[in-house]
C-alpha cells in the first residue's frame, strides 16, 4: 500500500462490502489506509448492517484487539434479508476511537484481513499465510517470497521458505543477518521451526 502511494503521490483507500450484500459496510476515512505507513482502519457502517465479530470456534464475541469472523445482520435487505451471514474472513476487532478522525463506529485494522480458509496444518499446527506475510512483508528488503511444505525422506513433515531481496540491497552482511533472523521471527509468530533460504 505504501508503494502504490508513492507511486501515484496519492493517499490509499479501500471499501469493504460483499455481493452477497450488495453494499459496502466498511470503508477508511480521510487517513487511508495506511496512515503514518501504520495498519489503518475500517470504519464500519453501523447504521447499515449489524456486524457481530465472533470466535468462529466457540461463536462468543471478541475482545478489541483480538481477532474473529465477520458475521453480518443486513438492515437495507428488503427482498432477501441477510440475517447472520457468515463471512469466513478474519479480521482484528478495534475500540471505537481506534482512528484518530473522530468518528467513534465500530471499526477494524486494515491491512490485515485473511480467510479463515486459508488456513494450513503445519506440523500440527494451524498457520495462516497472513501471519508469514506479516514477518516477511514487514521488512522492505525482502521483495518476495514463497513457501513448501513436504515431508523429506526420513518421513518428517517440513516447512521451507525461499526468499528474494531487493534489487536495492547488496552488502552480504546485511542479507546474512536477515537469514539469520527470519526463522526465529517465524517461529515466534506461527509456533513452528521454518527453514529459510534465499
Amino acid at each position: 500500500a505504501q508503494r502504490m502511494e508513492e507511486f501515484w503521490g496519492s493517499p490509499l483507500y479501500d471499501l469493504y462490502g460483499s455481493s452477497q450484500f450488495g453494499i459496502c459496510y466498511a470503508y477508511t476515512c480521510d487517513k487511508g489506509v495506511v496512515p503514518n505507513g501504520k495498519h489503518g482502519v475500517y470504519h464500519l457502517l453501523d447504521h447499515v448492517a449489524l456486524v457481530e465479530i465472533l470466535d468462529p470456534i466457540t461463536g462468543q464475541p471478541v475482545k478489541y484487539g483480538e481477532e474473529g469472523e465477520p458475521v453480518i445482520t443486513t438492515f437495507s435487505r428488503r427482498g432477501a434479508p441477510i440475517i447472520r451471514f457468515r463471512q469466513g474472513d478474519r479480521v482484528r476487532l478495534l475500540p471505537p476511537d481506534a482512528c484518530d478522525c473522530g468518528r467513534l463506529t465500530n471499526c477494524w485494522e486494515s491491512g490485515t484481513i485473511a480467510r479463515y480458509d486459508d488456513m494450513i496444518k503445519m506440523k500440527g499446527v494451524n498457520v495462516w499465510p497472513a501471519a508469514i506475510d506479516d514477518v516477511m512483508f514487514s521488512r522492505s528488503e525482502i521483495d518476495e517470497y514463497g513457501g513448501r511444505v513436504f515431508i523429506d525422506d526420513q518421513g518428517r513433515e517440513q516447512v521451507t521458505v525461499r526468499f528474494e531481496f531487493s534489487q536495492k540491497v547488496a552488502d552480504p552482511a546485511v542479507k546474512q543477518r536477515i537469514l539469520e533472523v527470519l526463522p526465529d521471527e517465524l517461529h515466534e509468530r506461527t509456533g513452528i521451526h521454518f527453514e529459510v533460504e534465499e
